[in-house]
């Protein structure tokens, strides 16, 4: 994964400013994972790899790359890690509309995601709450997903921010997971 960017800002520490760092990796053909970093004036570490952005063009329209997500029949094709059957799934895809979706991996495992819709404005964005159902079938930490959409020369830039998870763990899992999904998706417009 080469890196296409990195920046590092030190500032005067007496001053009260501490040392900020942003990296941008070139995932292939126009994905980019973006993981910042830094520490507050006293050198403790400010916790910002706990947001996930991941950027792709895929090549078709604002309006089909937005009905992907929001319509039953098409997210089905795309939806969850290669590999992973969806036998579940529930959308009411309207600001406070809930979603539940399970996945089905491979080795046979079950897992069991939902959330609540936070905004949805067709073709540019939509946004959502998102947590793992637990064992004892309680929902897990929450974090936001939002997803833009921008018309540009080879299709639609599709940009996704996830936060804020409880560690950088649950970030790089979930980014692996959204990758996957993300190369199915592509395929779909391919």
């Amino acid at each position: 994964m080469p890196t296409i960017m990195k920046a590092t800002l030190t500032t005067d520490k007496k001053t009260g400013q501490g040392t900020h760092s942003l990296k941008v990796d070139d995932q292939d053909g126009g994905v980019f994972v973006v993981r910042a970093s830094g520490t507050d004036r006293f050198g403790n570490a400010v916790v910002t790899d706990r947001v996930l952005t991941i950027s792709r063009v895929i090549a078709t329209t604002p309006e089909k790359l937005f009905d992907a997500w929001t319509k039953p029949d098409t997210i089905l094709l795309w939806w969850g890690p290669e590999g992973a059957t969806v036998p579940e799934h529930r959308l009411d895809v309207r600001v406070g509309g809930d979603w539940r979706t399970a996945f089905d991996n491979p080795d046979g495992n079950r897992y069991v995601c939902s959330g609540t819709y936070a905004v949805i404005e067709r073709p540019t964005r939509i946004a959502f709450t998102w947590a793992w159902q637990q064992p004892d079938g309680s929902r897990g930490h929450e974090t936001m997903v939002e997803v833009s959409f921008e018309q540009v020369a080879r299709g639609t830039r599709m940009t996704l921010v996830q936060k804020t998870f409880q560690n950088a763990e649950q970030a790089s899992l979930h980014s692996r997971g959204w990758l996957s999904s993300f190369n199915k998706l592509d395929r779909l417009f391919a």
